[in-house]
């Protein structure tokens, strides 16, 4: 009886040895994927959380936050102070500068109320920033009332917290306070009625979103040196607070910033295509797309607002530029495989599989990441 021997190499044993670099490293990308995608979604998911408990403390009359509670838990018991009806409504919003976290309000101020004793339009003051002009454009007094309306430009100065930029959210605030009268005397009553912001006010690269008007208690932890309160008080004032809500054109902006980026991912996506044989060509476009989207990545930074922690831009910058790695790791292996006498089909089977993973995590990851940012 005769036997034959079979001398293909790819019906025998060595058909699944073939096959080893090309499983291992399916299971190792797609592993390396999963986790890139796991952490970048999650850490944009936890930015948007955190701005928006931000959000909800600074724009809910009931939310604590820090130096700050709601009128009725901190009003002194047995406390009858005045009421005092303040609005605001800003004409013009100008010299907005997210890097130097200041910008500059136009805006009405009246206030309502009819303890004579008081005069809140001469006391108030902007809490948040420095009034350069103010001027009184009508005051009088009937049946009791008493009203006064002013025009203010101040300089604001705040913190811009740009963690998600540029899918970012900020809310500009007016902070005022009476420099005289504590929460015991006096309590502002907002005006949510006639407060607002004019809606010819633009701002450029950002749409304006709301603008609502809250009354907060602030404790200030001293009692700024007053012999006649006790170590340990606190001083409690009246807050007045208007926010206006901006949020970015963020899917124009990714565009203008990541353009280059994306492009140079497309091309090294593209090198797949190219014949397994023609292994410089296919390392020479790849190395040649890492640095082109470093280069990207450089000419773009002073888009990025001046920050030490990691933002929405450079998770995105970071998906890029580990899908480009990833590709020519992948061409190393491809090489690996044609050096050690594998079959071109192997290759290409390689590249099919490869180009599916890192092509379709890299679209996922780029829209994923800013939309979980997005509030």
């Amino acid at each position: 009886m005769s036997t034959t021997t079979d001398t293909n190499p790819e019906s025998s044993p060595s058909r699944a040895a073939g096959y080893r670099p090309v499983i291992s490293w399916a299971i190792v990308l797609l592993a390396s994927l999963i986790v890139v995608a796991y952490l970048s979604v999650s850490t944009a998911h936890q930015f948007r959380q955190a701005d928006a408990r931000y959000f909800q403390s600074r724009l809910d009359p009931q939310a604590p936050e820090p130096g700050y509670d709601s009128t009725e838990r901190l009003m002194p018991p047995g406390a009858k102070p005045a009421e005092v009806r303040v609005g605001v409504y800003v004409l013009r919003i100008h010299e907005l500068s997210i890097a130097d976290d200041s910008w500059t309000a136009d805006f009405y101020i009246w206030f309502d109320w009819a303890d004579e004793s008081l005069a809140p339009g001469e006391t108030f003051e902007l809490i948040n920033g420095q009034i350069v002009t103010r001027e009184q454009l009508d005051r009088w007094t009937a049946d009791g009332r008493h009203y006064a309306v002013y025009r203010v430009v101040a300089n604001v100065t705040q913190f811009f917290d740009v963690v998600r930029f540029p899918v970012d959210d900020h809310l500009l605030t007016l902070e005022i306070e009476d420099t005289r009268s504590p929460l015991a005397a006096l309590r502002y009553v907002p005006d949510t009625t006639g407060s607002g912001i004019d809606p010819v006010v633009r701002i450029p690269g950002h749409l304006i979103r709301s603008a609502s008007s809250i009354v907060k208690a602030h404790t200030y932890a001293t009692t700024f040196g007053d012999p006649r309160q006790a170590d340990g008080d606190v001083s409690v004032y009246s807050h007045y607070r208007l926010c206006i809500w901006l949020t970015r054109n963020s899917w124009q902006m990714l565009v203008k910033m990541f353009l280059g980026t994306f492009t140079a991912v497309m091309v090294a996506l593209v090198s797949f295509f190219i014949k397994p044989p023609q292994t410089d060509a296919r390392f020479a476009v790849r190395v040649g797309a890492f640095f082109g989207a470093v280069a990207n990545i450089v000419v773009t930074a002073p888009l990025i607002p001046d920050t030490s922690v990691l933002t929405i831009a450079d998770l995105v910058n970071g998906v890029a530029l580990v899908t480009i790695l990833l590709a020519v790791v992948e061409a190393t292996i491809a090489l690996h495989i044609l050096h050690t006498g594998g079959h071109e089909r192997l290759v290409t089977l390689l590249d099919r599989i490869s180009l599916a993973m890192i092509g379709s995590s890299f679209v996922l990851m780029s829209v994923g990441v800013p939309l979980a940012a997005t509030l």
